[in-house]
């Protein structure tokens, strides 16, 4: 198969807030985060960091948003795509955070709701 960086291997990710979310509800300090990880878990292989604001939006990750050098959207056949309000601004999931996720592959798109909350 062709590598991910010459077939532009990208996921676009469309970001909409849930109807019980509410953009009063974010504090100045929130960021949105969207990233896609294997499905097993484990560092994301590529994130996008935006000002909550920019949700409602449109998104595309690719291997230019990599985490990690080497590592590929199109290294995996499927990926968790997550999109994640971080109330403290932090990478690292915290209880209260509100999140939308899906299951996709490389090249393909993802619709996310952000209507969960991290327990």
């Amino acid at each position: 198969a062709p590598s991910a960086a010459a077939s532009g291997t990208a996921i676009k990710v469309s970001v909409k807030l849930g109807d019980d979310v509410s953009k009063a509800q974010l504090g100045t300090k929130t960021w949105l985060l969207v990233f896609a990880r294997a499905p097993g878990g484990g560092p994301p292989v590529a994130v996008i960091r935006q000002p909550a604001t920019a949700v409602p939006g449109e998104f595309t990750l690719s291997d230019a948003n990599s985490m990690i050098p080497g590592r590929s959207l199109g290294n995996f056949p499927e990926l968790t795509v997550v999109a994640r309000l971080s109330a403290s601004g932090q990478a690292i999931e915290q209880p209260g955070d509100l999140y939308g996720q899906a299951q996709v592959a490389p090249g393909g798109a993802a619709n996310l709701v952000i209507d969960r909350v991290v327990q």
